[in-house]
């Protein structure tokens, strides 16, 4: 009963450690990790609820913190987002918005952290499914799924 007891506390114990050693490693990486644009990526990831690292991370892959990219499929700025998906976004926001307004680093980042809020929503918080339908397209991975 005792040893039974003692692995339970210390199974509790690494589940807490690993949970910190998470929580620091999240909140030190842009401190740790040289990005650009800190400021807008801390102030929306909190506004979104958001891991800053995941905000980070998709701007690195999408443009590698280009702001003036477009991508072949018309894709633009830091979050890489469609002019269509921005006008809607823009939209729920309540915010005036012109497709150039996609090369301002903080509209970018303000409607790139919507949409992926929006579609971590829809997937019941699954990063894996999220992540994919920002970059594939949210009607390419709900087929996807239904495929299974």
């Amino acid at each position: 009963m005792r040893n039974n007891i003692k692995s339970k506390k210390i199974i509790i114990w690494l589940l807490v450690l690993i949970l910190v050693v998470t929580i620091i490693t999240a909140t030190t990486f842009l401190l740790c990790y040289p990005t650009k644009y800190k400021s807008e990526i801390k102030k929306y990831s909190k506004q979104y609820e958001l891991s800053p690292s995941m905000v980070a991370s998709v701007i690195k892959i999408e443009s590698n913190y280009n702001s003036t990219a477009i991508s072949q499929a018309g894709a633009i700025g830091l979050m890489q987002i469609m002019p269509t998906t921005a006008v809607e976004v823009a939209n729920k926001l309540g915010i005036e918005f012109e497709v150039d307004d996609l090369f301002d680093i903080d509209t970018n980042i303000n409607i790139g952290c919507y949409y992926l809020k929006y579609l971590l929503n829809i997937f019941d918080g699954n990063i894996d499914n999220a992540l994919s339908a920002y970059n594939w397209g949210l009607s390419n991975v709900k087929k996807w799924i239904l495929k299974g």
